[in-house]
């Protein structure tokens, strides 16, 4: 089953992350990873914000924050 759920998360079109409540991240699909320049095996558990300082000051940066604190997806 985890690895049917890889095969998913991995072909999911859109770039498409995971995250801990730590903002670390779990998984990141390869869309995404092109996104950030890196692979995902080197994207993983990386400190979403120390990879990415840029996005504090952000629409995103808020979102996250929010949704992890109503623990909603928003």
């Amino acid at each position: 089953q985890q690895d049917l759920l890889q095969q998913v998360l991995q072909s999911i079109p859109d770039s498409f992350f995971a995250l801990d409540p730590q903002f670390h991240i779990l998984f990141a699909n390869p869309n995404f990873a092109r996104f950030a320049g890196l692979k995902s095996p080197l994207l993983e558990g990386l400190n979403f914000w120390e990879a990415f300082p840029f996005l504090i000051p952000s629409e995103l940066y808020n979102r996250l924050h929010l949704a992890l604190e109503r623990q909603t997806a928003d």
